[in-house]
């Protein structure tokens, strides 16, 4: 690192050699007017002595359009330093310490934030120090602030963090975190935060904006895949206009089937209706008002891939310290009823389907009946006429098997037909008393028809099921 002591004693003895009036170096008494430095093109240089070189080199220079280089005789910014040194900057800041310290390996720092990309160089780095910390006892590495008292002014800001040039990709900035002594800590890369009491306008804490490119991602996060990792973490509401998307290429899955018995499986669910707790848990910022939905305690029995147990991370009245809660709570991956529900909608579907053409059938084989009853060739089709009175005809058992038994009220019943619904008959039997057992052994599976007759009239019609 430049010692500041050096540096300095270096510029005066170069002034004090220069042909000028000597420079005390406890201090000098001036004049409007006066001042160190060059009166024509040349930038403004200061050496020091070099053991190694044996002779006085240049350290730093100011040119002639009033950037400071150190360590560079072409400086780009305001201030520019690209040694392999550093710069060290300490400030007061609401009573605690601020510094720049060293940075990593093989990166450079300038003030402007301008950066030779080939030499990996950073615009600013800044480092939290243990015994450098703010007021409420965070060593800050960095620290961004912007006000403005008379409310003209349509925004301020505290950090800007810019970067372009990049052939992979360019980072404007970018927050690191590492494992101190006790690895139970937590940390975090960047924290965006935006608090206010008036009740005013609007507060973001973070705001991703991408545009213009192939790709656009106005805020990308990444994690593994444990209960606990999340990609993105949200304690309340998330409003989204654009949708929400799930990769499902069949290029990444495997072991896939096709699913089955959903709508057995959703009778076992119960959803429900139900208020959070809200005030027992008022770090959750849990949703107010009826809620709809399952809980997850009865879901997990049913559909355990659906509820994953972890543990959610709050913070105390908006503070910097996020912490995870004590006990683990069970959530619910909502998304992933879709399919249940489609394929239960497609089970109920099939089964309405073929009922409709059952119906459809059955109502065919009335109507064929009906028109069989009109039929006037008994030797081919029944012939049923209207009867003087209609007497009621019990057949049983239905379905039947091997043989069926008829009752009627009427003792003039005479003879009674097997029929098919078309009018075909099929067997026909001379009858005498109220009952009598036809032999259906013979007979193929379906529905038939039983026909009695008095007197040649219609005493009675019953439909039938042989079923073997």
């Amino acid at each position: 690192m430049i010692n500041l002591k050096t540096f300095l004693t270096g510029v005066l003895g170069l002034l004090a050699t220069s042909g000028f009036a000597q420079w005390n170096i406890n201090g000098n008494t001036v004049s409007p007017g006066d001042y160190i430095g060059t009166n024509n093109n040349e930038p403004f240089l200061f050496y020091t002595w070099d053991p190694g070189a044996g002779s006085a080199v240049e350290r730093a220079r100011i040119d002639n359009n009033g950037k400071l280089g150190v360590a560079t005789t072409s400086p780009r910014s305001q201030v520019e330093s690209v040694s392999g040194e550093f710069i060290g900057v300490t400030g007061e800041m609401n009573g605690g310490k601020i510094e720049s310290t060293d940075y990593p390996d093989n990166e450079r720092i300038t003030s402007s934030g301008f950066g030779d990309p080939a030499a990996g160089m950073i615009g600013v780095y800044g480092r939290g120090i243990e015994n450098h910390m703010d007021a409420e006892g965070t060593p800050i590495g960095v620290y961004g602030f912007s006000r403005t008292n008379t409310g003209e002014r349509p925004s301020t800001i505290g950090v800007v963090g810019y970067s372009r040039g990049g052939s992979v990709f360019s980072i404007g900035v970018k927050g690191l975190t590492f494992p101190g002594a006790d690895y139970n800590t937590n940390r975090m890369g960047v924290l965006g935060q935006s608090i206010t009491n008036s009740g005013f306008g609007i507060q973001i804490g973070v705001r991703g904006d991408a545009s213009g490119a192939a790709q656009n991602i106005g805020v990308h996060g990444e994690s593994s895949t444990g209960p606990n990792d999340w990609a993105g973490h949200f304690i309340g509401r998330v409003l989204g206009t654009g949708g929400f998307h799930t990769v499902s290429d069949a290029r990444l899955k495997n072991n896939y089937s096709e699913l089955t018995n959903m709508s057995e499986l959703l009778m076992a669910l119960t959803p429900m209706q139900y208020d959070y707790r809200t005030d027992e848990y008022p770090n959750l910022h849990l949703k107010e008002g009826r809620q709809y939905g399952f809980i997850a305690q009865d879901l997990q029995e049913v559909f355990p891939e659906m509820v994953t147990t972890t543990k959610i991370l709050t913070s105390d009245n908006h503070s910097d310290k996020v912490t995870p809660s004590e006990e683990e709570f069970l959530t619910v991956d909502y998304l992933s009823m879709v399919p249940v529900l489609v394929k239960a909608f497609q089970e109920q579907q099939k089964e309405i389907e073929e009922l409709k053409t059952e119906i459809a059938q059955k109502t065919s084989e009335i109507e064929a009946l009906q028109d069989a009853s009109k039929s006037t060739d008994e030797s081919q089709l029944l012939q049923i006429s209207s009867p003087n009175t209609q007497s009621e005809v019990l057949v049983y058992p239905n379905p039947a098997n091997d043989y069926l038994v008829i009752e009627w009220e009427e003792n003039e019943v005479s003879k009674v037909v097997l029929h098919t619904l078309s009018g075909k008959i099929l067997m026909t039997e001379t009858v005498s008393g109220l009952q009598h057992e036809l032999n259906t052994s013979s007979l193929s599976n379906g529905v038939y028809a039983i026909s009695l007759f008095a007197k040649d009239q219609s005493a009675g019609t019953q439909m039938i099921m042989i079923q073997h």
